[in-house]
């Protein structure tokens, strides 16, 4: 095992920035009362500011998973980035694991006046056995879009797009429909409408 690690902080201009590489870190033999039993990543991160809904801040944050063993649950290939510059945000996580295979990004404009994010999801698998949720093979795959609006004080809106959902058993395998999910809500009035 070995851990290397930079971090630091200036308080007075909220500058911060963190360096680390864990390779086949055990904490469960430290701290047995945490169920991490290895792990190897690598953490970079810098930014200023800790108010997200102030224009000045920004920040830049990258975790790669090569592996980790958590409980019963084993994950690997799995990257994390985020950002943020001038009120404009972008997320996104991958992961390339056998029993977590996705893809999620979204963009997000977030100031003190407003929230507008568009987000985009490809579950390509997940598989509930060896996940540990459920005890027969089931696999589920689906694809999703997210819309969501808001003034942060009387009118919200989002919109849910779900399509090519799969889900497999041993011997059967399930399409349902297409979701289609609106809801908005205003001083005027509230909607709500399923499809």
């Amino acid at each position: 095992s070995s851990l290397r690690a930079t971090a630091a902080y200036n308080t007075k201009e909220e500058k911060f920035n963190t360096n680390a590489e864990i390779y086949n870190l055990h904490l469960k033999n430290i701290m047995p009362n945490i169920p991490l039993h290895s792990a190897t990543l690598k953490i970079d991160a810098e930014g200023c500011g800790t108010d997200i809904f102030d224009p000045r801040t920004y920040y830049n944050c990258n975790i790669a998973i090569d592996s980790i063993h958590y409980d019963n649950y084993r994950f690997k290939a799995i990257e994390f980035t985020a950002q943020q510059n001038l009120s404009d945000s972008e997320i996104e996580f991958n992961s390339k694991s056998p029993n977590l295979q996705l893809e999620f990004r979204a963009d997000t404009h977030i100031d003190s006046t407003r929230i507008d994010s568009r987000a985009k999801l490809n579950l390509n698998k997940a598989d509930f056995q060896n996940l540990g949720i459920t005890d027969a093979p089931l696999n589920l795959a689906f694809n999703m879009n997210i819309q969501a609006e808001s003034n942060l004080l009387e009118t919200h809106s989002i919109n849910i797009q779900g399509n090519d959902f799969k889900l497999e058993t041993n011997d059967r395998t399930f399409t349902p429909a297409a979701l289609n999910l609106e809801a908005s809500t205003s001083p005027e009035n509230s909607f709500l409408n399923i499809a």
